[in-house]
């Protein structure tokens, strides 16, 4: 299976000091996230997908992508980061609790076989009792029901990866904050509005968030094949 994404020595996490020695097993491994696994299986993103990872146009909306980094950054690194956006909801993420013993951005694997899974965790807590894996996520009115579906996956896989690691899952949840504006109407921020989503953690769940990005994995090489056949 060929992807369009390779773990090298010049991948931007690699260069990270405290990945290093997790990655390096993984080396010259294809992968895959779960935000190209799923949008692969969204109509409304598999197109710039196409256009983003096999063709390497810069992403159409970036907008987004820079609010969600904003919103990311502040979080992990506990203070509000600056923006060229005028972005705005400071108040919202201040919100957000911070366990002392919380770890940000924590740096997942889950060997596939034929490729990698590859993820950041939000926000870890591990406890005697187990863990905490938590994912920070941003959008408009209603769309936290988007993670109370059963196709959301993320953080099962991020939990099934830190399974596999040894570690008890405890707790598995979505934090939910909603935005306001768009790039119609910017600019983009925060209402006032946090809303935590518990996640079913369950081996019936594992097995199908598993099967799902196998699945997405095997279509993306698919498709990868053919436009590096009559296009490359």
């Amino acid at each position: 299976m060929i992807l369009p994404s390779k773990i090298t020595e010049d991948s931007w996490f690699y260069k990270v000091d405290r990945y290093k020695k997790q990655l390096e097993p993984f080396l010259g491994r294809y992968y895959i996230s779960y935000s190209t696994s799923s949008a692969w299986g969204n109509p409304a993103y598999s197109g710039e997908l196409i256009r983003q990872k096999l063709m390497g146009f810069p992403f159409t909306k970036k907008v987004y992508s820079d609010f969600g980094n904003w919103v990311g950054e502040s979080v992990e690194k506990g203070e509000i980061q600056k923006n060229k956006h005028d972005f705005f909801g400071e108040e919202n993420i201040k919100k957000i609790g911070r366990p002392k013993n919380a770890e940000y951005e924590r740096l997942v694997l889950l060997d596939m076989g034929d490729f990698v899974f590859l993820g950041f965790i939000d926000i870890y807590v591990e406890e005697e009792d187990g863990v905490f894996v938590g994912d920070v996520k941003t959008g408009g009115k209603g769309k936290e029901k988007k993670y109370k579906s059963k196709d959301y996956t993320q953080v099962v896989l991020y939990a099934h990866a830190l399974e596999q690691e040894g570690k008890n899952i405890k707790k598995t949840v979505v934090l939910f904050l909603e935005r306001t504006g768009s790039h119609i109407n910017p600019p983009l921020g925060l209402t006032d509005k946090q809303t935590v989503i518990p996640i079913e953690y369950s081996k019936q769940r594992v097995n199908y968030a598993l099967n799902k990005l196998e699945i997405a994995a095997r279509e993306i090489s698919e498709c990868y094949a053919v436009y590096n056949k009559y296009f490359k």
